[in-house]
């Protein structure tokens, strides 16, 4: 048996391993010397190289300490220490050590070698954190937090005092805020440092723009963009201060290279945008902002465009979605709640309508706005029950909110429960004394229970408070002309509902109209604004195309004034009545465009019986093809008849009568329609 190694006999077993690339023997019998002496200075250093040459120097820098403090006057300890600290990235500490390891009188032809990297490392780190400085204010600038942007930079110029990027960068966030003054003092104090910085001109350029001196800017920005003309950000502001001087062309052509380069380039897109609204091109103009948008939402200024555009291409759903993201991100911007209320009248989606009030309340749950139009949608869907509790919720908030008790006056009518919508509706009355809405929804239901006097004292309101021409009106101002008509007031209250007269030999419709068909009128309609059948979202659908709106007899044109005028004389000679309120359109359709089974009540018409005194009729002015499966036959139903139109007739009939038709032929099919209000 072989007498135990010493200390040194194993060190100098344990060097020989290790050069002849032998690790596991090496480190074993280093590891052996540190059992019995767990501060040797060579077995530690020796260890420690060891471990740095299978990459752990985090292993190998604490038995670079220690082997160092035990003996601090051996040069390579101090090497293999300092270089362990330079390959963790802790330079701070690798400098302390070289510093320290002068101090004691240590040399090594290497320590230049370290000193240089290390300065050179120090070069790196103060770049790096400066653009990661400049980056975290441009993130909370692009991100709209631009008082925690000037917050930020403000900490950040004494860092970096020779920097002039982090003034002109704090200029524009001066900008953005609408604090000209201290974004002109940061652009001097730029100036002062450099006044070539790319970043200076661009922002001298944007506060030109924003004082409306818009000439000057473009020349700062031209100026600039010659000294950088690669400057992707320097494209964008040429093209915004070429659309402000009306360049448009050489705006486009600045703009779309700087999209190309940067497609998420918002402030570009916004500019392009608004250039191709200015061209009329709406469609672009809504890509382009709404784009930018979901880019930078915050950027508030063009929040009703893109919704108006939204709007005007009746994307009510999504636009619906894009408010609800606004009124999260700013609770108090009101334009942003009343275009929600208008885009959830136009939407079919009752449910997504009734979530996205329920998030606004979420939102900002004492609205007494939101919780009205919650109860108007909750009543769109037929839940009376649930719309009264909103609304009484919506006057708990506000108690002297006329529009909630008129709803609420709305939703208890349907109900049947009358005693209580007048109550309702007087309340809105007495917050709003010329609330013409509510007095004809007590008017209405005063109806029900016979009382022509109150009846007719409301009316009256009604009359005084709106005009012949308010559109919006119109209807409501029927029923006093049509009970007025019919000579049926009187001065005590009517016991019993005033009912009218059915119409009278019913079974004497449909009635057939014949006129002739100028070709001049058919050649106006092809020249009058249409829109396609499938947009208008009532029974219309498929090939073909209509009037945009129901006033066609109100156009100016001398033929429809002509036709319109004879139409409506036809109507009142066959039913012996005056017309008194009409709406008209025409529709052209194509093979695969009708109608399905409808009839043209609305839920305005179940007050005062106004369906009694309402009609429709049609007129063909082209049949189109009739050799084919589909010809366009009239279909009426209940009683179901079938008419095959011909060029020139009209037919008469009841609104309440449901019909419809269907084409398929090679030709167009053209028609007059006019639904109206005969006493």
């Amino acid at each position: 048996m072989s007498d135990p190694l010493t200390i040194n006999q194993a060190l100098q077993l344990g060097v020989a391993a290790h050069k002849e690339g032998k690790l596991q023997d090496a480190e074993r019998l280093y590891r052996t010397i540190l059992q019995s002496q767990p501060k040797h200075p060579d077995a530690n250093h020796n260890l420690g190289v060891l471990a740095v040459s299978v990459n752990k120097t985090e292993v190998a820098l604490p038995l670079f300490k220690t082997a160092l403090e035990t003996n601090p006057k051996i040069e390579q300890f101090w090497v293999s220490y300092i270089d362990a600290l330079i390959r963790l990235d802790r330079s701070r500490e690798a400098k302390d050590a070289l510093n320290e390891a002068k101090v004691r009188g240590i040399r090594h032809d290497i320590f230049d070698e370290l000193e240089q990297h290390l300065l050179t490392t120090d070069k790196t780190e103060i770049h790096d954190l400066r653009n990661e400085t400049i980056n975290k204010a441009v993130d909370l600038r692009d991100s709209g937090k631009s008082d925690d942007a000037i917050n930020f930079l403000k900490d950040s110029v004494s860092k970096f005092p020779k920097d002039p990027n982090f003034p002109a960068l704090l200029a524009h966030c001066y900008i953005l805020n609408d604090d000209l003054e201290a974004a002109a003092k940061n652009l001097e104090k730029a100036k002062d440092l450099d006044p070539h910085c790319a970043l200076i001109g661009w922002n001298e350029a944007r506060l030109l723009l924003k004082k409306r001196n818009l000439p000057d800017a473009l020349a700062i920005a031209t100026r600039t963009h010659k000294r950088f003309p690669e400057d992707v950000e320097g494209m964008g502001i040429l093209g915004s201060c070429l659309r402000a001087n009306n360049n448009l062309e050489e705006s486009l052509i600045c703009l779309n290279k700087a999209i190309s380069l940067n497609p998420n380039y918002a402030e570009a897109l916004i500019n392009r945008g608004l250039i191709y609204l200015t061209k009329e091109n709406k469609a672009k103009a809504l890509t382009d902002l709404e784009k930018a948008h979901k880019i930078k939402p915050h950027i508030k200024q063009i929040w009703d465009l893109v919704i108006s555009l939204k709007i005007e291409f009746e994307q009510f759903a999504e636009a619906i979605s894009i408010l609800i993201n606004m009124i999260e991100m700013d609770p108090n911007h009101g334009k942003s709640f009343t275009l929600l209320f208008a885009c959830s009248e136009k939407v079919n989606d009752i449910d997504l309508v009734l979530q996205s009030f329920k998030k606004v309340l979420e939102i900002k749950p004492i609205d007494a706005s939101t919780c009205l139009n919650l109860g108007i949608a909750l009543k769109r869907k037929g839940d009376f029950i649930g719309a009264l509790e909103v609304y009484k919720r919506s006057l708990a908030i506000k108690p002297d909110y006329a529009t909630a008790y008129l709803n609420m006056g709305i939703a208890l009518e349907f109900q049947g429960t009358f005693e209580e919508a007048m109550e309702a509706y007087s309340k809105a009355i007495a917050i709003k004394p010329d609330y013409v809405d509510a007095y004809y929804g007590l008017a209405a239901t005063l109806y029900t229970k016979g009382d022509l006097h109150s009846v007719m004292r409301n009316l009256e309101h009604v009359m005084s408070n709106t005009s012949e021409h308010d559109p919006e009106y119109s209807i409501k101002r029927l029923p006093y002309k049509i009970l007025v008509k019919l000579k049926n007031i009187k001065a005590d209250t009517v016991k019993g509902p005033v009912i009218a007269e059915d119409f009278k030999n019913f079974n004497k419709f449909p009635l057939k109209i014949e006129r002739p068909v100028e070709p001049e009128l058919i050649k106006c309609l092809y020249d009058l604004s249409t829109q396609s059948l499938d947009a208008t979202k009532d029974a219309r659908y498929g090939e073909g195309k209509c009037s945009p709106d129901f006033k066609l007899f109100e156009s100016e044109q001398p033929i429809i004034k002509k036709v319109s005028s004879d139409l409506l004389r036809l109507m009142e000679d066959a039913l012996d009545a005056q017309i008194l309120h009409h709406e008209s359109f025409f529709n052209i359709l194509g093979a695969g465009g009708g109608s399905t089974p409808h009839s043209h009540n609305k839920s305005q018409d179940r007050h005062f019986n106004l369906y009694k005194y309402k009609y429709s009729f049609v007129y063909y002015l082209s049949v189109g093809d009739q050799n084919c499966t589909e010809p366009g036959v009239l279909k009426l139903y209940e009683p179901d008849i079938d008419i095959l139109p011909t060029k020139g007739m009209g037919i008469l009939l009841p609104a309440t009568r449901k019909h419809s038709a269907v084409y398929n032929g090679s030709k167009d099919r053209i028609m007059i329609g006019c639904n109206f209000y005969a006493v």
